[in-house]
């Protein structure tokens, strides 16, 4: 039987580094992470990689033939988000609809690393088939991105909304939980150092793969969000984007100029 081959976006981030520590550690998995700016020259399971480079994309994904595609890789700061808009949009929406196309070229399994910003807020708790209404441009950026997946017929995949990420970070910035702690180090007490040893280890435990394995042993029972492309599934939840609820408010974002450029982890 050949090896399960994964690759993950984004995997020098907070969330893709999770996802490597336990994808690296499934016996009979093959796991390749890309990432950008914090790859160490000398790793064998990191490739550095400019998601904006499409040709470049599509050629290693090419080659490489993963069979799962994991896309942690974002723009989240919503700072960076609103005053560096296209470029976020560029990396948050472009680069997902490439990396869309792309696994269907090689009929790669797509989970597509979502978030809760894609709704308001205002009446919870939300089920998959609930109407998206974001109110930021992050959650406007990761709606679109969502769109993406329902471009491609041939694409088989799996949209995961996650909400707050925490978990063992490499500076306080990296989570919005820990980002606090920036506000505390820095505030009317003295400045103190940014980041202390202590905070070098987990909040809380890392996420577990399980929800992972489930979905990759048989998707169309997992309790997510399946893209209902395959005739073969059972039980998949409709498109929700056959209205146009979403696709107004995507288009109420300004219109960006798609720059290339380096942000992704």
């Amino acid at each position: 039987m050949s090896r399960l081959r994964v690759l993950v976006t984004g995997a020098t981030g907070l969330l893709g580094r999770s996802l490597m520590n336990h994808l690296l550690a499934v016996e009979g998995w093959t796991v390749m992470g890309i990432g950008f700016s914090r790859v160490p020259p000398d790793s064998t399971s990191l490739t550095k990689l400019d998601l904006t480079q499409f040709e470049e994309v599509e050629n290693f994904i090419n080659d490489w033939r993963p069979n799962v595609i994991l896309h942690s890789a974002a723009e989240r700061q919503p700072d960076k988000v609103d005053n560096e808009f296209d470029k976020s949009w560029f990396l948050n929406v472009s680069v997902t609809d490439n990396l869309c196309r792309c696994a269907s070229g090689v009929n790669a399994y797509m989970f597509y690393m979502s978030t809760d910003y894609v709704f308001d807020g205002t009446s919870p708790p939300y089920a998959p088939s609930s109407t998206p209404n974001p109110i930021n441009n992050y959650g406007k950026m990761k709606l679109a991105g969502e769109q993406a997946l329902f471009k491609y017929p041939d694409l088989n995949g799996c949209i995961l909304r996650v909400p707050v990420l925490y978990g063992s970070i490499e500076s306080l910035e990296e989570s919005s939980i820990s980002t606090i702690a920036t506000c505390i180090l820095r505030g009317p007490f003295g400045t103190g150092p940014i980041l202390h040893k202590s905070y070098r280890q987990s909040l809380l435990p890392a996420p577990s793969i399980q929800p992972l394995r489930v979905l990759l042993s048989n998707p169309a029972t997992a309790s997510l969000y399946p893209l209902p492309t395959s005739p073969t599934r059972q039980n998949v939840h409709p498109n929700p984007y056959t209205n146009d609820t979403s696709e107004k408010i995507v288009a109420s974002a300004p219109s960006p100029t798609f720059p290339t450029g380096d942000s992704n982890s």
